[in-house]
């Protein structure tokens, strides 16, 4: 009988051993996707060009050290989604770039992260746009270049000319 009452704790101490091994394997993995989520949104850019001039001439702004570039008009085609837009990085930033255009509350593009001296020049909004004028926010969220730390960003407003 006591024999009996041994194997049962054994065999208890087995399945909840098991079950801890489980449930660890699967938290791993969840963080793992969690963390390639994070770095699939902190990614740098490749597809940008090197961009150097005198930002202050485009109606740059500053935030504590940073440079945030302004707008004042951006022309992009109607019934496309490949436009041409500048989106730069200035090069006296120490910090990464990610930029977000939004219209009528609804983002229509989100880029990867733009290094110091590059810009974005073409791009893939999410969806095509009707002829017409439309109030653009560009959402501009630094990230620190050692550890790609969220810094204090920007919202610079903009009339898009959809023509």
């Amino acid at each position: 009988m006591e024999q009996k009452r041994n194997n049962t704790k054994y065999l208890t101490i087995v399945i909840i051993t098991i079950l801890f091994l489980i449930i660890c394997v699967l938290l791993i993995i969840f963080i793992d996707y969690m963390n390639k989520d994070n770095q699939d949104d902190l990614a740098i850019a490749t597809d940008t060009v090197k961009y150097s001039t005198d930002i202050m001439q485009l109606g740059a702004e500053y935030t504590g050290d940073i440079k945030i570039p302004g707008y004042d008009s951006i022309n992009i085609p109607a019934n496309t989604k490949d436009v041409k837009i500048t989106l730069p990085n200035p090069e006296d930033n120490e910090c990464y770039f990610k930029f977000e255009l939004i219209v009528d509350d609804k983002t229509i593009y989100t880029s990867k992260l733009v290094e110091p001296g590059r810009a974005i020049n073409q791009l893939e909004l999410t969806e095509t746009l009707d002829r017409g004028e439309y109030d653009l926010l560009i959402k501009i969220s630094p990230y620190s270049l050692k550890d790609k730390a969220a810094l204090i960003g920007a919202e610079v407003k903009a009339n898009l000319n959809v023509v």
